[in-house]
Protein backbone atom coordinates (compact mmCIF):
# COMPACT_ATOMS: atom_id res chain seq x y z
CA UNK A 1 0.00 0.00 0.00
CA UNK A 2 1.06 3.57 -0.70
CA UNK A 3 0.19 6.38 1.69
CA UNK A 4 0.22 10.18 1.44
CA UNK A 5 -0.05 12.51 4.42
CA UNK A 6 -1.41 16.06 4.62
CA UNK A 7 -0.01 19.05 2.76
CA UNK A 8 1.58 20.72 5.70
CA UNK A 9 5.17 21.77 5.25
CA UNK A 10 6.80 24.29 2.97
CA UNK A 11 10.27 24.23 1.46
CA UNK A 12 12.53 27.14 2.44
CA UNK A 13 11.13 29.40 -0.31
CA UNK A 14 7.69 28.89 1.27
CA UNK A 15 5.86 29.02 -2.07
CA UNK A 16 4.46 25.48 -2.15
CA UNK A 17 3.21 23.10 0.49
CA UNK A 18 4.36 19.51 0.37
CA UNK A 19 3.35 16.15 1.78
CA UNK A 20 5.13 12.82 2.14
CA UNK A 21 4.46 9.68 0.16
CA UNK A 22 5.31 6.51 2.14
CA UNK A 23 5.07 2.75 1.80
CA UNK A 24 6.06 -0.10 4.12
CA UNK A 25 8.08 -1.59 1.25
CA UNK A 26 10.60 0.71 -0.42
CA UNK A 27 10.59 -1.12 -3.77
CA UNK A 28 6.81 -0.74 -3.97
CA UNK A 29 7.26 2.95 -3.20
CA UNK A 30 9.82 3.38 -5.99
CA UNK A 31 7.60 1.57 -8.50
CA UNK A 32 4.61 3.75 -7.59
CA UNK A 33 6.73 6.92 -7.73
CA UNK A 34 7.76 6.03 -11.27
CA UNK A 35 4.11 5.49 -12.26
CA UNK A 36 3.17 8.99 -11.08
CA UNK A 37 6.23 10.65 -12.63
CA UNK A 38 8.61 11.08 -9.69
CA UNK A 39 12.33 10.51 -10.17
CA UNK A 40 14.21 8.17 -7.84
CA UNK A 41 16.75 10.92 -7.14
CA UNK A 42 13.95 12.74 -5.24
CA UNK A 43 13.68 9.87 -2.75
CA UNK A 44 14.54 10.68 0.88
CA UNK A 45 16.26 7.66 2.43
CA UNK A 46 15.85 7.58 6.21
CA UNK A 47 17.62 5.51 8.89
CA UNK A 48 14.36 3.66 9.50
CA UNK A 49 13.54 2.31 6.02
CA UNK A 50 9.78 2.51 6.57
CA UNK A 51 10.11 6.28 7.09
CA UNK A 52 11.83 6.80 3.75
CA UNK A 53 9.63 8.88 1.47
CA UNK A 54 9.11 11.16 -1.49
CA UNK A 55 7.97 14.76 -1.04
CA UNK A 56 4.96 15.62 -3.20
CA UNK A 57 3.43 18.97 -4.06
CA UNK A 58 -0.36 19.19 -4.31
CA UNK A 59 -0.41 18.29 -8.02
CA UNK A 60 1.45 15.01 -7.47
CA UNK A 61 -0.40 14.28 -4.24
CA UNK A 62 -3.65 14.36 -6.24
CA UNK A 63 -2.13 12.16 -8.95
CA UNK A 64 -1.00 9.67 -6.28
CA UNK A 65 -4.49 9.57 -4.77
CA UNK A 66 -6.06 9.09 -8.22
CA UNK A 67 -3.71 6.13 -8.69
CA UNK A 68 -4.69 4.49 -5.41
CA UNK A 69 -2.61 6.10 -2.67
CA UNK A 70 -4.37 6.21 0.68
CA UNK A 71 -4.67 9.49 2.59
CA UNK A 72 -3.36 9.16 6.14
CA UNK A 73 -1.81 11.45 8.76
CA UNK A 74 1.91 11.20 9.47
CA UNK A 75 1.08 10.12 13.03
CA UNK A 76 -1.18 7.34 11.74
CA UNK A 77 1.56 6.10 9.44
CA UNK A 78 4.20 5.99 12.20
CA UNK A 79 1.70 4.18 14.43
CA UNK A 80 1.02 1.66 11.63
CA UNK A 81 4.70 0.77 11.16
CA UNK A 82 5.29 0.55 14.92
CA UNK A 83 2.42 -1.95 15.25
CA UNK A 84 3.48 -4.29 12.45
Amino acid sequence: MIYVDELEFAKPNGKKKYCHMFAPDVETLHAFAEIIGRKRCWFHKMRVPELSHYDLCNKFREIAIQNGAIQITSKEYVQKIRNK
